[in-house]
């Protein structure tokens, strides 16, 4: 039987992160269920991300450029099903129509529009990228704004997404029509009162990074935004990636890292008919900086680090004059532009390379320090090795603590305690040296323990929390996920474990219609629930 990824290769088995959408399962098939599907849990778990890598002759470069596929499991009365359908983006759609790719993504460039002329083909190679060649594949994560779901990217560009059928809705969702910004993150922030905080860029001669607030709306319409707190960008051409961002109480957490995108770059992209990658640099020479950024004053403190990478934080944190901040993060930043499918597909590349490793680690960040001695540790929390170093100069440089020597990455916690100190969060992890998503783990921080899930011959997704009703631990509830069968490419299970113990409760299996491709990031729409948390 085909079951580790050596043999996979072998046998030129369908490698789960680069499968593509073949047939949409648009209709909700049910699972043949397998032990328990607690009768409390109500709702669906919709997942988003690249599903479609092949175009006509096409094909796309790398992990991120995929088209959107978005995936559904329905929880009712005992009863699982399961539905997928193709983002129909305007991406989509070009690329589709001319069945090959149009649209340029993060490491493809696009084929020229056939619809052009000679001459306006030749033209623009020396055109300056705009706005109108922004992407709409939104193939990352979904997000609720009021009653409202959407689909989101690294752009400023959403698309809403109906919950129920998961048709693509409307027009393109610009959000720099309802707040002056340039680009925002795929992972904003969602309070309990369904304000959504979120990071994003301006450019121009005054460039800045700013976090933005959106309030509740229950119109269906997007609701208005504002800038909250700003933080200046030294140099004009040249920024900061971020992917993500933290948040407690009081604070905004922005993680500088070494990790640079070259505006001229991407400028001349065009001309030089270079990929948006091509514009994005590791510096291990560099110092990377968290800024934290008080909420109601905008008061800013900087401190500083050596180079890392971060996609994903976990959560942060107040405690005894200090900013706690958990991260998924590298010493070594050149992970994004490895992951492209000749790398990481082991039926492309037998001789992979070793994908630098992510594993949790935390900073501490001490406030009022001020009056604190140069050369002494300024971190006083008794339950952490992390340091805080004053030099000379006023400056402070953190020393993070590893929190467990194990490949981690996609983190997830109790939504309930974000921004607060927690116990417990969950992730995916891969074998040293790879992307391949082979084990969801849980992590006691208080025990400094790890509880795993592994199947032979499946690929798990990123595990989501979901609580118990009126439960007191913060463990009491769910972990959902699905996995895909490594063989059989329409094989998808929903797999559900009991938060506490983490054993299996239950799973519903299910055969689609089509290839069933890997996801990024998703949520759990509880029925009962007006606000959609994380």
């Amino acid at each position: 039987m085909v079951r580790s990824i050596t043999q996979l290769r072998k046998a030129k088995m369908s490698y789960p992160w680069t499968r593509t959408l073949d047939v949409e399962t648009a209709a909700p098939i049910d699972g043949v269920i397998k032990g328990i599907i607690p009768a409390w849990l109500e709702g669906s778990l919709v997942r988003n991300g690249s599903g479609i890598y092949q175009i006509g002759e096409t094909r796309f470069n790398h992990l991120f450029d995929g088209l959107s596929v978005i995936h559904k499991f329905s929880i009712k009365g005992g009863r699982v099903t399961y539905m997928n359908k193709a983002l129909k983006s305007e991406a989509y759609k070009k690329d589709i129509g001319a069945n090959r790719i149009v649209v340029s993504e993060y490491g493809t460039k696009g084929f020229p529009d056939p619809c052009l002329t000679f001459f306006g083909r030749f033209m623009n190679r020396f055109s300056i990228p705009n706005a109108g060649e922004v992407t709409d594949n939104c193939s990352v994560n979904l997000c609720y704004h009021g009653d409202a779901l959407y689909a989101m990217t690294e752009t400023k560009l959403l698309r809403r997404v109906d919950a129920e059928s998961l048709e693509t809705l409307g027009e393109i969702v610009d959000v720099g029509k309802y707040v002056a910004v340039h680009h925002t993150t795929a992972h904003p922030h969602v309070s309990q009162d369904g304000t959504v905080y979120n990071m994003a860029n301006i450019h121009g001669s005054n460039p800045s990074y700013n976090f933005v607030e959106f309030g509740p709306s229950s119109s269906g319409g997007f609701p208005k935004g504002r800038i909250v707190a700003s933080i200046p960008i030294d140099n004009k051409f040249k920024r900061s990636y971020f992917h993500s961002f933290g948040i407690t109480e009081n604070y905004f957490i922005f993680a500088e890292i070494s990790l640079i995108f070259d505006a001229l770059k991407f400028l001349a992209s065009n001309f030089t008919q270079t990929t948006i990658s091509n514009a994005f640099k590791w510096n291990p020479n560099s110092t990377s900086k968290f800024h934290l950024v008080h909420r109601r004053t905008g008061n800013r403190s900087v401190f500083l680090a050596e180079p890392f990478f971060t996609f994903h934080h976990i959560n942060a944190y107040e405690e005894e004059d200090h900013v706690v901040v958990d991260l998924c993060g590298s010493s070594d930043g050149r992970i994004m532009n490895m992951l492209t499918l000749k790398n990481i597909d082991p039926n492309v590349n037998e001789a992979r390379p070793n994908i630098p490793a992510v594993k949790p680690r935390r900073y501490v960040l001490p406030i009022n320090s001020e009056s604190k001695k140069v050369d002494e540790n300024l971190v006083s929390l008794k339950n952490t090795t992390a340091s805080a170093i004053k030099n000379q100069k006023g400056e402070i440089f953190c020393y993070f603590e590893e929190l467990f020597d194990v490949i981690s990455e996609l983190p997830r916690i109790n939504y309930s305690l974000n921004g607060k100190s927690y116990r417990y969060f969950y992730s995916i992890s891969s074998p040293e040296g790879t992307i391949d998503p082979n084990k969801v783990i849980k992590f006691d921080l208080q025990k400094k323990e790890v509880q795993t899930f592994s199947e032979e011959g499946k690929s798990v997704s990123e595990p989501v929390f979901v609580v118990r009703p009126n439960s007191v631990d913060e463990d009491d509830g769910v972990v959902l996920f699905s996995i895909l069968d490594d063989e059989h490419p329409q094989k998808v299970s929903l797999v559900l474990l009991d938060g506490k113990s983490f054993k299996e409760l239950g799973r519903a299996d299910f055969d689609a219609n089509g290839t069933v491709p890997n996801d990024f990031h998703g949520l759990f729409i509880a029925k009962k629930d007006q606000v959609h948390l994380y």
